[in-house]
């Protein structure tokens, strides 16, 4: 397995999910870092070598791998290098769940503020909190800024189009 093979963090703890005989649990915390947590803490350290090991069959280094010190049954594992990349299908699948928790968090604060033009006239806030989640949950902050995101005439297009759909969605769904 070669490192272009995984585009994503997500592809990756799949591909460790399947393989990693030591780890009973994988948590994604951002676009290049996940939590591993094994049964007992006397085979921590082994854990941790299998998924250098793993890490190291599969093409991708660096990694980088720190032991959790209030919990001897966590650690951490981050690819500095990796840049992920997602198909606009997951992207949108992703920004839909943002979508919908700016919303339901409008609407448990006010629910007549959860109103399409109310949404529409609030897009290019909205769509701006929506890239900052997406953000902190998917990109490489050493290689990629949010700003960028934000600044991007076209990426903002598509993000605002997404937003535009999932509007009349969610008020379906209502």
């Amino acid at each position: 397995m070669g490192n272009n093979e995984f585009k994503n963090i997500d592809e990756i703890i799949q591909e460790l999910k399947n393989s990693s005989k030591l780890v009973n649990n994988f948590k994604k915390l951002n676009g290049i870092t996940f939590e591993c947590s094994v049964n007992n803490s006397m085979c921590r350290e082994d854990a941790i070598n299998e998924v250098q090991d793993l890490s190291k069959l599969m093409g991708i280094l660096p990694v980088s791998i720190d032991a959790n010190q209030d919990d001897d049954k966590l650690f951490g594992v981050q690819y500095p290098e990796l840049v992920p990349i997602y198909t606009d299908v997951i992207s949108h699948s992703m920004y839909n769940d943002n979508f919908k928790f700016l919303f339901d968090n409008l609407k448990m604060k006010d629910p007549s503020k959860v109103t399409k033009i109310i949404l529409i006239e609030n897009i290019d806030n909205l769509t701006k909190h929506a890239i900052n989640i997406y953000c902190r949950s998917n990109i490489n902050p050493y290689k990629e800024k949010v700003e960028d995101y934000l600044n991007n005439k076209q990426y903002r297009l598509k993000i605002n189009g997404w937003y535009l759909e999932y509007i009349d969605e969610y008020l379906n769904i209502l």
